[in-house]
């Protein structure tokens, strides 16, 4: 494991937007970061490799090619592939202009974008921070207007150039949207959408950055804890609400998931939960 830091002074009076830190990782296996209510952004571009992304209640897979952001306050944690490490470019940015620009873009909300080739602009932001010749507070604000630039970049090929996703894949989406709640198994869909269970793992997963298996686990996982926060429905009337015919079995997945029990989370609804690592 090895990173070339880029260190940005911090001017703590130039609150509007401040690089805290740049570098490239060249990850291996041992990689792994964990962050509670992250007190900046973290924007990362993946240059070769993969890797898994937990952050909230959103999971994802970014690959050569991907970009992500996640955002500040989020909780989140991330690490690389066992046997294809990530090697990625990334920067962490603070300031009341961060969270302005992705609000008004509409992107306060998207973490994973998949094939955004943001290289070229969080590598402008590197060379700022090893330029000798420019004060701090021009540093700030030189990557600040590259950053506008790179989130406009971002919003109009969401806009313009998001891929399309299949009706064969939409139909998929839409039958787990509709029917998570009842026992779904990846052989059940393979059979409804005629093709085999590693073909539609593959392609679900390529698309929408998760296999089935575990989007249908986030949707029953996360029904589950609105249920927990907003009803005085009883552990065993969840399980079964969320499809669960084993109120044991629940509580051990959900426990799993979010890191607390369902009993727990019902009398602490206020807690922040890291998810588990599947």
């Amino acid at each position: 494991m090895k990173e070339d830091l880029i260190a940005f002074k911090h001017d703590h009076h130039f609150n509007i937007f401040n690089v805290e830190l740049a570098g490239i990782s060249y990850c291996d296996k041992t990689y792994y970061v964990e962050r509670r209510n992250s007190p900046y952004a973290v924007i990362e571009y993946i240059i070769e490799g993969r890797g898994t992304v937990i952050a909230d209640d959103e999971e994802f897979y970014p690959k050569k090619g991907d970009a992500y952001i996640l955002h500040k306050n989020s909780s989140h944690r991330y690490f690389s592939d066992d046997t294809e490490p990530w090697t990625k470019i990334w920067i962490n940015v603070s300031g009341r202009a961060l969270n302005s620009l992705l609000t008004t873009y509409g992107l306060e909300k998207i973490s994973f974008y998949p094939g955004m080739n943001i290289y070229s602009y969080i590598k402008r932001i590197h060379d700022l921070g090893t330029d000798i010749s420019i004060d701090s507070e021009s540093k700030h604000i030189q990557a600040c207007l590259i950053f506008h630039e790179m989130i406009s970049f971002i919003y109009l090929s969401n806009k313009l150039y998001a891929p399309d996703i299949s009706p064969e894949l939409q139909a998929i989406k839409n039958y787990i949207d509709n029917s998570y709640t009842t026992k779904i198994t990846i052989e059940d869909l393979a059979k409804k959408f005629h093709m085999s269970p590693s073909l539609l793992t593959h392609k679900f997963k390529n698309c929408f950055g998760i296999s089935p298996y575990h989007y249908i686990l986030d949707l029953k996982m996360n029904h589950a804890k609105s249920l927990l926060k907003n009803t005085t429905l009883k552990i065993n009337e969840i399980a079964t609400t969320v499809g669960f015919s084993d109120e044991h079995y629940f509580s051990d997945m959900f426990k799993n998931k979010f890191n607390i029990t369902p009993s727990a989370y019902a009398k602490e609804k206020s807690i922040i939960i890291t998810p588990f690592k599947y």
